[in-house]
C-alpha cells in the first residue's frame, strides 16, 4: 500500500511533538533549590532542598508522590516541607573531611489514565555540592557570652507577614511587597530568601529588613507569562508561600 510521502511527515512531526512536550513535561516537574556552594558549619549537616511543580501533571495521585536524593551513591527519603507540599527537604550529616560530594533527585509518583494507574518517574541531573571552608574567629568566652545576651534572634514564636498575600501581575507591572515581622530584626538585619518555580516571570531585588527595624517594603516587576508561587524563608521563621500569576496585558484586558 501507498503511502503519500506528506501523510509520513506529518505523523513523523506529531510524534517528535509529542515526544518534546511529554520530555519538557517532565523537565518542568522538578527544580533543585540546593546552593551549588554552602560554607562549611561546625555540625557538618547541610539540607537539601527540591521543589517539584506538581499541579502541572495532569491525573496526579497526590498521597504516591515521593522524593528522593542520591548523595555519593546513597538513597535517602526526602519529607514534604509542612506547609508547603510540593517542596521537599532532606538534612545529611558529612564526615568533616568532606568538601565537595555529588548528588541527584529522584521523583516518583503515580497518576491516573483511562481508568488504569500508572507508574511514573523522573530522574534529575548530577549536581554538585562544596562546602567552602572558613577560618573561625576565636574569641574570649566572655566576649562570645556579650554577644549573645546583647543579640536578639528570632525564635519559634516569631512571626512573618507578607502583604499583599498574593500577586496578579501584567509583564512589565510593579507592585510593592511588604514583608513584617514580630520582632526587631537582629544586628546585621535579616536576610529573608526568596525562591520561585517561575523565575521568568518575576523580577525582585534581594531583601534584606535592616537592623532593628521590623519591616521593610520591596518592588516585585512581571516578567513573563506564568503562574506559580513565591517560597519565603528567613532563619527563625516558618515557610511562606505567596501565589503569583503574570499575564500579558491582552490577556488581563
Amino acid at each position: 500500500m501507498h503511502v503519500p510521502m506528506k501523510n509520513i511527515l506529518l505523523a513523523c512531526s506529531i510524534s517528535v511533538c509529542a515526544i518534546t512536550l511529554l520530555l519538557t513535561g517532565c523537565r518542568g516537574a522538578m527544580r533543585n533549590m540546593t546552593e551549588r556552594r554552602i560554607p562549611a558549619h561546625p555540625s557538618n549537616t547541610y539540607p537539601f532542598t527540591l521543589a517539584a511543580d506538581l499541579q502541572g501533571i495532569p491525573m496526579l495521585l497526590n498521597e504516591t508522590v515521593r522524593a528522593q536524593v542520591i548523595i555519593d551513591g546513597k538513597t535517602f527519603l526526602m519529607q514534604r516541607k509542612r506547609g508547603l507540599p510540593d517542596l521537599f527537604t532532606y538534612r545529611h550529616r558529612f564526615p568533616s573531611y568532606v568538601k565537595r560530594v555529588p548528588y541527584y533527585y529522584i521523583l516518583d509518583y503515580k497518576i491516573r489514565r483511562d481508568g488504569h494507574i500508572r507508574q511514573r518517574q523522573y530522574t534529575s541531573p548530577l549536581y554538585a555540592l562544596e562546602f567552602l571552608q572558613q577560618e573561625p574567629d576565636v574569641l574570649p568566652i566572655d566576649e562570645i557570652q556579650a554577644d549573645l545576651d546583647a543579640t536578639t534572634l528570632p525564635g519559634p514564636f516569631s512571626r512573618m507577614t507578607i502583604l499583599p498575600s498574593s500577586l496578579s501581575l501584567t509583564s512589565g507591572q510593579k507592585e510593592e511587597l511588604t514583608f513584617s515581622i514580630s520582632l526587631p530584626a537582629p544586628e546585621g538585619g535579616l536576610v529573608i530568601e526568596v525562591m520561585t518555580d517561575i523565575p521568568n516571570s518575576v523580577i525582585m531585588p534581594e531583601i534584606l529588613i535592616p537592623e532593628g527595624e521590623s519591616s521593610v517594603t520591596i518592588s516585585i516587576e512581571g516578567g513573563v507569562d506564568g503562574s506559580g508561587t513565591l517560597f519565603v524563608l528567613a532563619p527563625g521563621f516558618e515557610a511562606i508561600t505567596v501565589p503569583v500569576k503574570v499575564s500579558t496585558l491582552e490577556e488581563s484586558i
